[in-house]
């Protein structure tokens, strides 16, 4: 590898060196730049990356396949991270489920709607909101759930310009099956911050899709990416650790009613204190 290449190599790794402030390591080489949890080691002793973004090894390659597990195996040949190679902590995600939503449910084309708003300070006006419509995939109890959620704003909430989602359905598939009708759903915009969240009771329990990163400020960086199950007021599986246990996908719909690609983007936030 030549001067001029080892440099861009360098300087590509250094301008990513944000991409370790949310959690992650980097490893550069022949010009190409790949991510691992913070905490992954070559054979299982040294950190891959440092601090300043330095290139590791000019033998290094790109890892290719994008998927992050609990164990990293690299190529033995070139230089690349070797057969021993681990992560100490490893975040989970999900496959993208092989239901088609359009098959599933009757999806509406979310609307604007218009709500009295009092502010103490600013008095009363009328502000628009959106319906808040989400299509979400996860696992439940073992089988690919698909959740389909309409979210219609009802009222303003007071000094805070936020709405409260008084009229809210859900449909619920499971393994492609076709929809049945949850209880108890409910949407939260989440404050002035909207970390939303969704929740439904299915045969006696009570589910939750939340977030499990939160960056500056306390604001999510994404959509719900996570499921927390509970049994009456006991927490029986908290999916919404750093290890993201219990991994979901939430996309909101679009115009006409539009459903994008359910694919699983989870990346820690900026600034969140819990991924060194």
């Amino acid at each position: 590898m030549n001067n001029s290449t080892r440099k861009t190599g360098v300087k590509r790794c250094r301008a990513r060196v944000a991409d370790r402030a949310a959690g992650f390591a980097l490893i550069c080489g022949a010009g190409l730049v790949a991510l691992l949890p913070v905490g992954c080691t070559q054979s299982g002793t040294e950190p891959l990356g440092d601090s300043s973004g330095a290139e590791v090894s000019s033998g290094m390659t790109l890892i290719s396949g994008g998927t992050l597990s609990s164990s990293v195996h690299g190529s033995s040949s070139g230089g690349g991270l070797s057969s021993g190679g681990s992560c100490n902590s490893s975040i989970a995600h999900l496959s993208s489920p092989t239901a088609d939503p359009a098959a599933l449910f009757t999806v509406r084309s979310p609307g604007s709607h218009s709500l009295t708003c009092t502010a103490q300070d600013l008095g009363t006006s009328q502000e628009q909101f959106q319906d808040k419509d989400f299509v979400c995939a996860f696992t439940l109890e073992g089988q690919d759930a698909l959740l389909y959620l309409q979210a219609t704003p009802t009222s303003c909430v007071p000094d805070f310009y936020t709405a409260e989602y008084g009229t809210v359905t859900g449909r619920l598939s499971l393994d492609g099956a076709p929809a049945a009708t949850p209880t108890a759903v409910a949407y939260d915009w989440g404050g002035n911050h909207e970390n939303n969240r969704i929740d439904f009771t299915w045969e006696g329990k009570e589910y939750s899709l939340y977030h499990s990163s939160f960056g500056w400020g306390w604001r999510k960086c994404q959509e719900m990416d996570c499921l927390q199950v509970r049994s009456g007021a006991t927490l029986e599986t908290d999916g919404c650790t750093v290890a993201r246990s219990l991994p979901a996908i939430c996309v909101p719909v679009g115009a006409g009613g539009s459903v994008p690609a359910l694919v699983d983007t989870f990346e820690p936030c900026l600034g969140d204190p819990n991924y060194p």
